[in-house]
């Protein structure tokens, strides 16, 4: 998102832009996006670090940075401000990982049942987002202590689509953020170090995800 003076791309030369922490998918994102105009970080546009997306949006309205990557509800606040959208993070051919369970190989084989039973429970609720807007805008709205409805239905909107009927780890999305973690490192981090689908491909056979999803 920009603010409402920068009219294309090329207005950024000379100003700032806000991410949440260096090395954090807001930043990549950035770093992306300003590549994809032709524009060098830290060269062209500074970057300036806030801590999370609540202060990029605050420095956004006071003018402290020009543009920042925000998402839901931030974003749809951004917008009613007269904000503007210089780029999609989907249009930049990448794909991001969002609300990420992570846990260890070490847990995985001691309590292995009680980790399938959260992710039956996790596909149960991606199910029911998707599938009961009134109920989920209730509960965004509880937790996200948002009250305005038509910031929750953009909210709703923006991830209803996007959440998978399998809750598969995305290896494309891996790979983005590994290469630009580890940039120029030899041998790279292999995939199979950071991901486990032995979980969901055991739902998988069970019927568990069908039987969700029908």
């Amino acid at each position: 998102m920009a603010r409402a003076e920068i009219k294309q791309p090329s207005d950024l030369k000379g100003k700032k832009a806000g991410i949440t922490t260096f090395g954090s998918t807001s930043d990549q994102i950035v770093r992306m996006a300003l590549k994809h105009f032709n524009l060098e970080p830290n060269k062209d546009v500074a970057l300036l670090s806030f801590g999370a997306q609540p202060e990029v949006f605050a420095a956004l309205q006071s003018g402290a940075v020009q543009a920042g990557a925000l998402s839901f509800p931030l974003y749809a606040k951004a917008t009613k401000l007269g904000m503007r959208e210089l780029v999609n993070f989907a249009e930049l051919g990448a794909e991001d990982i969002n609300g990420t369970v992570i846990t260890t190989r070490s847990l995985i084989a001691q309590q292995r049942d009680t980790i399938l039973r959260f992710l039956r429970a996790f596909t149960r609720g991606m199910y029911r987002y998707r599938t009961d807007k009134e109920f989920s805008k209730k509960v965004l709205g509880k937790y996200g202590k948002i009250s305005d409805d038509e910031t929750l239905e953009a909210t709703w909107q923006d991830y209803a689509p996007t959440l998978q009927k399998t809750p598969r780890p995305s290896l494309k999305a891996i790979q983005f953020l590994l290469e630009n973690q580890f940039p120029g490192k030899k041998p790279p981090p292999k995939l199979e170090q950071f991901v486990d689908t032995s979980l969901v491909e055991q739902l998988e056979k069970s019927g568990f995800i069908d039987s969700v999803n029908k």
